[in-house]
């Protein structure tokens, strides 16, 4: 996840940084972007679902991720600016968003799964 998160920054960041050569091409990766970017998101819902059956009290936060990425795709999809290049700097600024939120979220789960691991050797040294 920490590697997704970094590819999603530097593609944000590129996007960023010259968003001219997008304009050509856009119809059609602005499709792409926004479908993949939606089905990150559902794929975070999913993630926040597993953790709340997991008792995980701060699965929040993976909703909160979640939210911001549907929340992004269904933007960019809907497209509402005139402007192409607008448009993908709006879309640099969203994956960087992603990003953040996709390492925070990652950081959470793995305390989290490092608090569960301390908890069974303690069961099973009590057991022992």
């Amino acid at each position: 996840m920490i590697l997704a998160a970094m590819l999603l920054m530097l593609a944000g960041l590129f996007c960023l940084a010259d968003a001219s050569w997008f304009v050509s091409a856009f119809e059609k990766i602005t499709v792409i972007y926004g479908i993949g970017a939606l089905v990150a998101g559902l794929f975070k819902i999913q993630w926040a679902i597993n953790s709340l059956r997991r008792h995980n009290s701060e699965w929040y936060f993976l909703a909160f991720a979640a939210i911001i990425s549907l929340i992004g795709a269904i933007i960019i999809l809907v497209n509402p600016f005139t402007s192409s290049s607008t448009t993908w700097i709006f879309a640099g600024c969203i994956l960087i968003l992603m990003a953040l939120c996709d390492v925070f979220a990652s950081i959470r789960e793995a305390g989290m799964r490092g608090r569960r691991k301390k908890k069974i050797r303690r069961k099973r040294k009590i057991i022992n």
